[in-house]
């Protein structure tokens, strides 16, 4: 849901240059793009315009496995500088840059929420009763205090992200956060008992068991080890097993579907889902080379701006705009579909101009991430940095 991995993977150093996967970039694009358009579209016109609950619409609008491929790609993007090196040096650099990167952009996009609601007001509940949406209808949030909209942003949305939210899509950031994290406490231990791989397959094993979504991010940190250590996720120049890897990842698009709509699609199911398509986005060339074609690329750059910022379409511009038709007596079906789709685009126009935000976020967090770790190796003793087995651990050039 956002360039998380991918853009704090990319400071750790030059270790990482060349592992940069550009299709990768343009499936959280995608993934990113589902979200919003679930949101946008299917949820207050899920009733109102009934063919959107059909297979093909409704298959390509499933938020549960884009966010669950967002987790997978988080997992498998933060691994990266790590399987490069095994070191503590990039443990220590992603780990100290990691709050920074996140939270910079939700403050913003918190922030702006409750800015629009200020000043236009929320008319989504409105608009839900116009549209016979129940879903549109709960979203009636109303100004906060902005000293609120502040602790929340830096602190509530990883503890309480339902508590007096301005942005009730964030409640991913929890995870985000705390499978990051748990993450790199298990690069840690593996690092100090040198058995790394062992570790991380373990603790899989646990989170899975229990139900929990951050098992995504060590099913993503297993696939990044097989991208960097081994060719085994090299692209086929087969145009069979291209063609084959684009019919399966829409049949497992279908699948996925056909799973949730039966009440059969748990976090074990779609965490699988979502790690086979980006496997096989990986294997398919066919498949890369579509994702990384310049609209593919341009939704990767918007996603996690577009993700943060779409609530304020959600709330202000698309029940305006569906509030003015009904009272003009023309809305219709047609109508209002055009509407919600007009708000994908705008939403897009949005994320666009907060991009500054993430990059701003990106800056800041690469140079504390160098502060911090200098300032961690000038403090601990070099004998920390030697692992169970006896060996050095290179801590940093």
């Amino acid at each position: 849901m956002d360039k998380l991995g991918f853009e704090v993977a990319q400071g750790v150093g030059k270790s990482t240059e060349g592992f940069r996967v550009h299709a990768l970039d343009g499936l959280r694009g995608w993934a990113s793009l589902a979200v919003a358009s679930f949101h946008l579209v299917v949820l207050p016109l899920g009733i109102y315009v009934p063919g959107l609950m059909r297979p093909i619409p409704y298959a390509f609008a499933n938020g549960e496995l884009a966010v669950t491929i967002f987790f997978v790609m988080s997992g498998l993007a933060l691994s990266i500088p790590f399987w490069k090196s095994s070191t503590y040096t990039s443990v220590l650099k992603l780990s100290s840059a990691r709050y920074i990167r996140i939270t910079i952009p939700i403050i913003g996009a918190c922030f702006l929420a409750n800015a629009m609601i200020y000043v236009f007001g929320n008319h989504a509940s409105l608009a839900g009763r116009i549209l016979d949406s129940p879903m549109y209808m709960k979203f009636d949030q109303g100004f906060l205090p902005w000293l609120h909209v502040a602790f929340y942003s830096t602190v509530l949305v990883y503890i309480h992200p339902d508590n007096h939210t301005p942005i009730p899509f964030l409640w991913t950031m929890r995870t985000e956060l705390f499978g990051s994290f748990f993450l790199f406490v298990t690069f840690l231990v593996g690092l100090r008992t040198s058995h790394v791989r062992s570790v991380l397959f373990v603790s899989l094993v646990f989170l899975a068991a229990i139900g929990l979504n951050l098992a995504a991010f060590f099913v993503g940190a297993l696939v990044g080890y097989l991208l960097v250590r081994t060719d085994a996720l090299r692209p086929s120049p087969s145009r069979v097993v291209s063609v084959a890897g684009a019919a399966a990842i829409l049949a497992m698009i279908f699948v996925m579907n056909a799973l949730r709509n039966s009440g059969h699609s748990g976090v074990l199911v779609t965490t699988i889902f979502a790690t086979a398509i980006i496997v096989v986005a990986l294997k398919s060339l066919a498949v890369r080379q579509f994702l990384s074609n310049r609209l593919s690329l341009f939704l990767g750059a918007v996603s996690f701006p577009l993700y943060l910022t779409h609530y304020v379409v959600f709330t202000a511009a698309i029940p305006a705009a569906i509030i003015a038709a009904d009272e003009q007596a023309v809305l219709t079906p047609w109508l209002a579909l055009l509407i919600s789709v007009s708000g994908v685009a705008l939403a897009l126009g949005v994320a666009v101009v907060f991009m500054p935000v993430e990059r701003f976020s990106i800056s800041l967090s690469r140079q504390f991430s160098t502060f911090a770790t200098a300032r961690v190796q000038r403090i601990f003793p070099r004998r920390f940095f030697i692992s169970e087995s006896g060996n050095a651990v290179d801590i940093g050039r």
